[in-house]
């Protein structure tokens, strides 16, 4: 598994409104890619097909394909559990569980268990529970990753809802990197976070593309400038332009583009 995304005419619609229409990029292993573009342009709805989130919304369909490893992921025969959990997502505002921090951490490895192997092509995984200690490993090492380990390790039983903003989001990067995805998606991850936590959590959306695949929507260019290594520009539900960063930003191919990244059209 190594988290290439391929996207194929991929087309939305909610009822009659045409949200995504007939985009198509590939994004490579290991990189960060910034969705941006005005509100209401389709960046979220991208990233939420991305893991079949727009499922639960009512009178929402999905036409095109989209490959993750080669696989059609919106295949009726795909676990979209399973999807799920290869695809963690960060949302805007931090969410955590009225849980402990201990507990934020462990609820869903404990729900799912740990995958051991597969008998053969074609078969399910093995799965089975995991033990107190793996557990509390797991929950350490999800921490260490988010960079929240030090600030949490002396009240991991106090409620999650004692962490400030940045801790918050921190912990629900780290929660879902507990079940042990291959890609990251994050949605506007630092629109309610302060200059000094956007900077934490920008340092650490870096570290983790050297593990992960790593998509993120935002709405400032200057960070889609700092972190990622491409981006994609999104306008009316259209794939406008998508290319390496400092060229979209130093010399986009298309007029759209250099309105929006200039600030002449929002």
């Amino acid at each position: 598994m190594d988290g290439s995304i391929s996207v194929s005419n991929l087309n939305v619609w909610f009822d009659t409104n045409h949200a995504l229409k007939d985009v198509s990029l590939k994004i490579g292993k290991n990189e960060i890619t910034a969705i941006i573009g005005p509100s209401g342009c389709g960046k979220s709805t991208f990233i939420r097909c991305l893991n079949r989130m727009n499922d639960i919304i009512p009178k929402c369909r999905v036409e095109g394909t989209i490959h993750i490893d080669g696989e059609d992921i919106n295949n009726p025969k795909i676990d979209v559990v399973e999807v799920r959990r290869r695809i963690g997502m960060v949302f805007q505002k931090p969410n955590p569980f009225p849980k402990s921090i201990h507990e934020n951490i462990a609820y869903a490895p404990r729900l799912h268990g740990m995958v051991e192997s597969s008998n053969g092509e074609g078969s399910e995984p093995k799965r089975r529970n995991y033990t107190k200690k793996e557990i509390d490993d797991l929950v350490e090492w999800s921490l260490k990753r988010a960079a929240l380990w030090g600030e949490v390790k002396d009240r991991m039983h106090k409620s999650a809802y004692e962490l400030s903003g940045g801790q918050q989001q921190r912990l629900c990067i780290a929660r879902a990197l507990a079940v042990k995805p291959e890609i990251m998606l994050f949605d506007e991850p630092c629109s309610a976070l302060d200059p000094i936590a956007t900077a934490k959590i920008e340092d650490l959306l870096v570290d983790l593309k050297k593990d992960y695949t790593v998509i993120i929507v935002t709405h400032n260019m200057q960070q889609a400038a700092r972190v990622a290594d491409k981006t994609a520009y999104f306008y009316l539900g259209e794939l406008i332009e998508y290319g390496d960063t400092e060229q979209i930003f130093e010399k986009p191919q298309k007029k759209l583009t250099e309105q929006y990244i200039t600030g002449r059209m929002g």
